[in-house]
């Protein structure tokens, strides 16, 4: 085929997922670019190519390059867009990658728009009641919360936790995170009792799941801590 033919750009792609899989990002990182570079001197524009972008993106944004990713992920939407102008999960999953990016950065009024835009075609594509509409709807509420706008927050927890616990059952752990995060807002209103309320709820998922790290550390901690307050 070449080195420059899109079979070479797409088997890059892929090895470059299984460095990544083995822990060797230096090395992924680099295939991935290669394989973008080719398709892009090709002028590839199909789904194929926006999915290296994404992949590249997340790596940059894992290297907390985030103007490069943004860069990326905008590339990638406009390809999406123009050959999914009916709208598709893929433009969701998109738009949620580019807020998460905006909002890393502290760019909390530009991720809000993001999110909402990733909602509204993840409900249309999905239903309502999905678990991607459940998680960007959590995103939202955690950028509220950081912008301080804890009754805001608040409400749209319980937004989505109502979803999630439709699409998920009562005993997800994405529920239990939801959860968490509810009661630092909370919390932080000095609403002690009903952070409890909530902390007990989430280590009881987690204890019941298994689960002993990430989170699930935090709720034992901030329980302790009211418990002991």
């Amino acid at each position: 085929y070449g080195e420059g033919h899109q079979t070479v750009g797409l088997a890059l792609s892929n090895i470059a997922n299984i460095k990544l899989s083995q822990g060797k990002f230096a090395e992924a990182l680099m295939m991935q670019e290669k394989s973008v570079n080719i398709q892009r001197t090709l002028g590839v524009d199909n789904d194929l190519f926006s999915n290296a972008l994404v992949n590249l993106g997340t790596s940059y944004t894992e290297q907390l390059m985030y103007t490069e990713a943004l860069a990326l992920y905008e590339e990638a939407l406009g390809i999406v867009r123009r050959n999914h102008p009916e709208r598709n999960m893929e433009e969701g999953n998109i738009l949620e990658l580019i807020g998460n990016t905006y909002g890393e950065q502290g760019m909390y009024d530009d991720a809000l728009p993001m999110f909402k835009k990733a909602r509204r075609i993840f409900s249309k594509v999905l239903g309502p009641n999905s678990p991607d509409v459940g998680r960007v709807m959590s995103n939202v509420s955690n950028v509220l919360k950081l912008q301080g706008k804890l009754g805001e927050a608040i409400e749209k927890y319980e937004e989505a936790l109502a979803v999630q616990r439709e699409a998920l059952g009562n005993e997800h752990i994405d529920v239990a995170l939801t959860l968490y995060n509810m009661a630092l807002c909370k919390e932080k209103m000095d609403d002690k009792e009903g952070a409890v309320v909530l902390l007990r709820e989430a280590q009881g998922i987690y204890r019941k799941k298994g689960v002993s790290h990430g989170a699930a550390v935090d709720v034992e901690f901030v329980l302790a801590r009211l418990r002991g307050g």
